[in-house]
């Protein structure tokens, strides 16, 4: 299940989806009514992804090279606040 919500998360998509595939999932999988509903998706597996994810953004950011953060708070489809964190390096191009 960790990486189904993986998988659902890193496509930017919300757990809900989940719920609206369970009858398709029931019908056209062997096990399709195996699959947690949302809310215990989000509550047991949520936390496990997102250290996982942190740790991997600290992997990837303890690079000593100069780099820039880009901040932007929205909000989603439902009037939740949202806030999207951009990374980016900095390259030296030599001319």
């Amino acid at each position: 299940m960790k990486d189904l919500v993986t998988c659902i998360l890193n496509a930017g998509q919300s757990l809900e989806i989940v719920d609206s595939m369970r009858p398709f999932l029931q019908k056209h999988t062997k096990h399709g009514g195996a699959v947690p509903v949302m809310n215990n998706l989000r509550r047991k597996y949520v936390p496990e992804v997102f250290v996982a994810f942190k740790d991997s953004l600290k992997i990837k950011l303890s690079c000593k090279r100069m780099m820039g953060v880009m901040f932007d708070e929205t909000t989603d489809a439902k009037d939740r606040a949202v806030l999207n964190i951009l990374f980016g390096k900095y390259l030296r191009i030599k001319i």
